[in-house]
This record gives structure tokens, C-alpha cells and sequence, in this order.
């Protein structure tokens, strides 16, 4: 083994070396560079090599700005703010950020920079600061839990920067923002780790179903997780139960297991001596198989031939493989080896990349392999972009962002992990220099400043957990659903026990209502409800201003109409884009009252358009276009080979190939209109779509459908 200091010396020489002949610099090393070359040099120098200057500065998410970049801005910002030249005007540098939020550390944030800022100031004038005392974003109950929970995390901990970040947070709420839900499912210690990890998955469709229940659309919610890993888990659960999702987070196809094995079985069917696949294929199949000596079993396998291999461990000919085209080959495999259920979803995405190499010019130039090799990491699970469907993303993704409803299925992790390594200072007399070294308590041998590097380092593990644990739980904006383990031991050692600790000092409500088998407790806080009684809670009442300009009057809903019989282009762009938002019956009122709230139509409009939309959702016809029984998509581009597209405005599928279309019209009845719905209907017969139904609905005075014969 070659030892890891050494390693990395090599590499930076290496580096180096590459750079220097290639004409290249690392990105990475822009600041170091930069700070080399103006930490001696005065301001007007700089501003003179660059040819320009600023004299105001604004810099947002300043927690997670490095200690390098702190230093290359601030000989900038100080000739500014000192007004270094005559007869210049000072300048003001405006700082934005908030040491709570900050979560990437391991990119050289250092939020301390902005904690000191008031005892160190690197300018020769006072600054001024500010907080911000109200969150306009999230309703009072969760505002007030994570005063609370998190002012009691700094209580009990002897950390003064941790106390110095969260010891005094008070935040206020907005005063029509009172309410908001908070549920804490608690289950036994180490139960993610138990083979029951599946009762953390129908825990969370559970909740999802219960939101359903009370009016919330899935987009509605939002599911966060530590890393990519929990997100591609919940993902795939969620997607085998049917619930429509959308995640940036689904595992690259070079990252299954399932797909690697398929990639090798290309492999020997174009060179069967290839070894290193034999291995693989070997390695992989021992996994699957429930042998008790797996090194016995690998062995044995190395030893016979491609083609008895292929036959006795996976029931395949390989000759019979490997006469076949590449497509039909990897649907030989599919179809006939029992590998590929948990990865149904990478597998077929697989199956279409071979189906598109083989029909490109690509084809004629490499191989399939040597494709893969060139895009394997940018080739991933693309799904399609639902605009109602539950959103899974991580946690550092998730920041600056706000959600209805988050569910936090893994709220448990160690707030000190063990796997780091750290960078050691050794003056010794026999050995000097930076080491990275694992992270343990026998570097505290080091002397006092190893000591000192080790205490400093947990200390900023546990803010930087801690700080993911805030950005968790403040994203949402009416509801959070925390589900954790229970720890053997309330040792404050991870977020779990934090959680725990919290409960019991503060004795929150029981409830039975979704305790399980093998879940110890449940929490509430607050008092969920539905979403049309939150709609009408939170309803305003907007005043539309009647702004008359040289006699024409706006608002007004005279003013969308040019005749009696025709509604004005004004008119059908609003009434288009309400209904677009309108998927299922149910959201009718949200989507009209929420265009009313923001001043888009006044209430002589609002009553009009809601005339019209009923009218649409209770006609025999068109129900099933807005029924949740079936799934629905509107204004969704539909790509027809080889290079045609349509966007009806309404597509229900009644199964995978059945589908019914429909497009509003705002305008008067054109013979075009139904030419144009039988081009659609032609471009979806040669997709191999079945289209059952399709409609034009005409919003005049009265709605009029107009069924196109098919």
C-alpha cells in the first residue's frame, strides 16, 4: 500500500508539472494565486492592472465566502470605503448572510470570518449591523419549535461559537402567518440499520397520502435527505408505489451495480477473453448468490469457460448471445436473467442509450464501449419533469429554497464523524510538515497544538452538522415531518439524540395516530389542516387600484373583450394560463384565488372566469380530463418522430397507450382548430398512442365543447 502523504505529494507534483506543459491552471488555485500576487501591493495598483473601478460592493451567502477570497476582497473594498483618492466619493460594502446557513465547509467556507466581524474589523471605519428579526417565510409553530429546539441545542452545549450562532435566536413570524404542523415519528435505536428500513418508506408514504387526503398536490411536498445515497433510496420506493417524483439526486447509470453488470456482458459478447469483465461478472453474480464460502464460489466460477459460465450461472447461450445485435443482445440479458428489479428503472434507461447509440452517426465511429467509457458519468436517470409530483433533493441542494410541506426521513446522523482525516502541524526532530492523518483522539499526543487542532476541528464538525439540521428544518413554510431513530443514549452524539432530548425536556404531546409495530412514538405540534381551509385563511383581501390611462381602463374585464361574441387575446393568455395551473377538479379555487390575491383579475373577473372553469369541470365529456384516477398532464410538449412536436393543452392517460387530448379556445370556432386537433391526433397514432377522445372547448359568453370525430 502506498501511504497517503506520499500519494498526495505525487499528485501535486504531478499537477503541477501537467499545468506548467499544458498552459493550465486548476481553478482551485485562483485565489491562492491571487492572494500571492496583491497582499503586497496597494489598492490603486490593482485597480490600475485591472483597468477598472467599483466603488460599492455587495456580497450575499457571505458564510460561505473563504478565508483566501475574505482576503483578496477586502484591499478592494478598504480603497473604496477610506475614499484613498482625491475627490472621490466613498463607496459602501453591504455584507448579506447567515452563519446558521452555512453548510459547505468542505469547499473552504469559513462562516467564523463573518461571526468576528464586529470584534475584527479589517477596515478603519465602524460598521453598522443588522438583523432580521421577522421570518416572512414559515407559519408560527415552526418558527417557534426551532427557537426553541435550537436555543436548547446551544444550552447544552459548551461550545461558545455554537453559542455566539444560535444562543440568542428569537425569530418573530409574520403576524397572518399564526398555525403550522410539526410531527416527530420516533422508531427503535439503529433502525435504519436493521433490514426494517422499510417502515421508514411507508412512514413516508403514509404522511404523503395523508396530505393527498387533505387537498395538497404532490408538488406541494418536499422530501429532504443528508446525501444522494437516501435520496436515489426514497426515490426508487416512492416510484415502484406510484407516486409521481422528481429528483436531481437519481443515481448516475454508471453508479448501478446492475448496469456495470450489463456493460460487462457487452464486453465478453465482443471479446470474450477479456478477464477483467469475466471478474466482474464473477464478483457481481457471488453478490446475488446466497453461497456461505464466497470465496470458494468466485473461485470456482473463474475457472470455466465463457460459455459454460454463461450457461450454469446464468442460463444463457452464449453463442446464441453473441450472434445477436447489440440491442437485442442487452434485451437477451434483460429478459432472461432475475438481477434487475431493484434497478428496473437504471436498466431501461440503459436499454434506451443502446437504442440511441445504435441509431446515430455515432455508431459508424466507436463502439458502444468506448461510448460509454467517453459519457458514462454525465449519463443518468432523466425522469420526466412532473409539475405535480414530490420533490427529493438533498439538504445542501435545498438551501435558499422553501417548501409547503418537508419530510425529513433520515433525521439521524452522528454530529462528529469518525471517517475525516484532519491536517497535522508535526515539529518533531526527526520528522517536519502537513500530514493528513485519520481523525482520532491519540493525535492529541501531538503536544499542545495538536490538542488544539483536534478540539477546533469537532468543534466545527458539530456546528456544521448543527447548521444542517437548521437548513432542514427551516425550509419548510406550513408543515415538517421529522423521522428519526431513537438513540440507546440521550450522549448528544447525533442529531437523533438532540431530537430526543428536546422532546423529553419539553414534554410534547403524544399522539397514537401513526404509531406501527415497530415505531415507539409519534409527536404533533400544532394542528394540521386542509389545504382549502389554509387557502382561505390565508386569503387577503386586495384592493385593485381602477388606473385609468388617456380614458382606457385597466382591470376591468370590458377591456378583455373587443365584441360581444369574441374575448380579447388578453383574455384568452389569462384564461390559458389558469387553466394550465388546474390539473384536477379539486384545485379550481387555489388557482383562481391565488391569481385574484396577486392583483391578476379583479372580483368581477374572478366570479366570470370561475363560471367558465365550473362549467368545464362538471361537463359529462370532460371529467375524466380532470379526474385524479387518472394521470394528467398539461400543456406537456409531446416529441413525435423523427423531428415533429405538439402541446395539446390537456393529455389524460387511462393507461400506458389510451390517451384523450383536449385544447381550449378562446376565439371564434375555426375549421382550422379541428384540423389542427386531427394533426395532433395523426402525430400520436404514429408515437402507437391510442388516442380514445378528443375535444375543443370554446369559451365565449357560454363554454361550447366540440367533439372531433376520430
Amino acid at each position: 500500500n502506498i501511504p497517503l502523504n506520499f500519494l498526495i505529494n505525487v499528485i501535486s507534483s504531478f499537477s503541477k508539472e501537467f499545468q506548467r506543459d499544458n498552459n493550465m491552471l486548476l481553478i482551485n488555485d485562483f485565489n491562492s494565486l491571487i492572494s500571492e500576487n496583491i497582499s503586497d501591493l496597494d489598492a490603486p495598483f490593482i485597480y490600475e492592472k485591472i483597468g477598472t473601478k467599483y466603488n460599492n460592493y455587495f456580497i450575499d451567502e457571505f458564510q460561505d465566502t473563504s478565508e483566501l477570497q475574505w482576503k483578496n476582497l477586502i484591499p478592494l473594498a478598504s480603497h473604496a470605503l477610506l475614499n484613498e483618492e482625491l475627490d472621490d466619493v466613498a463607496g459602501n460594502l453591504f455584507i448579506v448572510g447567515d452563519p446558521k446557513q452555512s453548510v459547505y465547509r468542505w469547499r473552504g467556507a469559513r462562516p467564523e470570518t463573518f461571526i468576528e466581524l464586529s470584534n475584527n474589523n479589517p477596515f478603519f471605519i465602524e460598521p453598522s449591523f443588522g438583523d432580521l428579526e421577522i421570518n416572512r417565510r414559515t407559519f408560527s409553530n415552526l418558527v417557534d419549535y426551532n427557537n426553541s429546539f435550537f436555543k436548547h441545542i446551544s444550552a447544552n452545549n459548551k461550545s461558545k461559537k455554537l453559542d455566539s450562532i444560535y444562543g440568542s435566536l428569537n425569530q418573530d413570524h409574520e403576524k397572518d402567518k399564526k398555525g403550522g404542523y410539526i410531527s416527530i415519528s420516533l422508531f427503535p435505536p439503529k433502525f435504519y440499520t436493521t433490514g426494517k428500513i422499510n417502515e421508514i418508506y411507508e412512514r413516508v408514504l403514509k404522511l404523503i397520502s395523508w396530505k393527498q387526503k387533505q387537498g395538497f398536490n404532490l408538488s406541494d411536498i418536499t422530501i429532504l435527505c443528508r446525501v444522494n445515497k437516501e435520496c436515489n433510496l426514497i426515490s426508487s420506493f416512492l416510484i415502484e408505489n406510484n407516486i409521481r417524483v422528481k429528483s436531481e439526486e437519481l443515481l448516475a447509470l454508471s453508479s448501478s451495480k446492475e448496469v456495470n453488470f450489463i456493460i460487462n456482458l457487452i464486453k465478453l459478447k465482443y471479446n470474450k477473453y477479456d478477464s477483467q469483465a469475466k471478474k466482474d461478472i464473477v464478483k457481481f453474480i457471488s453478490s446475488k448468490s446466497n453461497s456461505s464460502d464466497q470465496y470458494n464460489f468466485i473461485s470456482q466460477k473463474l475457472k470455466l469457460d465463457i460459455d459454460h459460465l454463461f450457461h450454469d450461472s446464468l442460463g444463457i447461450n452464449y453463442n446464441y448471445y453473441s450472434d445477436l445485435d447489440l440491442f437485442q443482445g442487452v434485451e437477451y440479458i434483460i429478459s432472461k436473467i432475475d438481477f434487475f428489479k431493484s434497478a428496473t428503472m437504471q436498466v431501461n434507461f440503459l436499454l434506451d442509450e443502446v437504442f440511441s447509440f445504435i441509431n446515430s452517426k455515432l455508431s459508424h465511429k466507436e463502439s458502444f464501449i468506448q461510448y460509454w467509457e467517453r459519457k458514462k458519468e454525465k449519463l443518468k436517470v432523466n425522469l420526466i419533469e412532473e409539475s405535480n409530483a414530490v420533490k427529493v433533493l438533498t439538504i445542501h441542494k435545498a438551501k435558499g429554497l422553501e417548501f409547503p410541506i418537508v419530510i425529513l426521513p433520515f433525521f439521524d446522523f452522528e454530529l462528529k464523524r469518525p471517517d475525516k482525516k484532519i491536517w497535522i502541524n508535526i515539529s518533531e526532530t526527526d520528522i517536519q510538515g502537513k500530514f493528513l492523518l485519520n481523525h482520532s483522539k491519540t493525535l492529541r499526543a501531538f503536544g499542545p497544538h495538536g490538542n488544539e487542532t483536534i478540539e477546533t476541528y469537532e468543534e466545527n464538525m458539530i456546528l456544521d452538522s448543527i447548521n444542517v439540521m437548521y437548513v432542514s428544518l427551516t425550509r419548510g413554510i406550513i408543515e415538517n415531518h421529522i423521522i428519526s431513530n431513537k438513540p440507546n443514549t440521550l450522549n448528544n452524539q447525533s442529531s437523533g439524540a438532540l431530537l430526543c432530548n428536546f422532546i423529553s425536556e419539553n414534554n410534547y404531546p403524544y399522539s397514537e395516530d401513526f404509531l406501527t409495530d415497530n415505531s415507539d412514538a409519534f409527536y404533533e405540534i400544532g394542528k394540521s389542516i386542509f389545504k382549502q381551509n389554509l387557502i382561505k385563511k390565508q386569503q387577503k383581501t386586495t384592493k385593485i387600484l381602477d388606473i385609468k390611462i388617456h380614458n382606457q381602463k385597466f382591470n376591468d374585464l370590458s377591456s378583455y373583450l373587443s365584441t360581444n361574441r369574441k374575448l380579447s387575446s388578453r383574455f384568452g393568455n389569462l384564461f390559458h394560463q389558469i387553466m394550465s395551473q388546474i390539473e384536477y377538479d379539486f384545485q379550481k379555487d387555489y388557482v383562481i384565488n391565488d391569481c385574484f390575491n396577486r392583483g391578476i383579475i379583479n372580483k368581477s373577473q374572478k366570479i366570470t372566469i370561475f363560471k367558465h372553469v365550473l362549467k368545464i369541470l362538471e361537463h359529462d365529456e370532460l371529467k375524466p380530463f380532470f379526474s385524479k384516477k387518472h394521470i394528467v398532464y398539461n400543456e406537456r410538449e409531446i416529441l413525435v418522430p423523427p423531428n415533429e412536436s405538439i402541446r395539446p393543452d390537456k393529455v389524460v392517460f387511462f393507461s400506458k397507450k389510451t390517451i384523450s387530448i383536449l385544447d381550449y379556445k378562446t376565439g371564434q370556432k375555426n375549421l382550422k382548430h379541428i384540423e389542427q386537433m386531427k394533426k395532433y391526433i395523426n402525430y400520436l397514432k404514429k408515437a402507437n398512442y391510442r388516442v380514445d377522445k378528443a375535444f375543443l372547448v370554446y369559451v365565449f359568453d357560454e363554454v361550447q365543447v366540440v367533439k372531433i370525430t376520430i
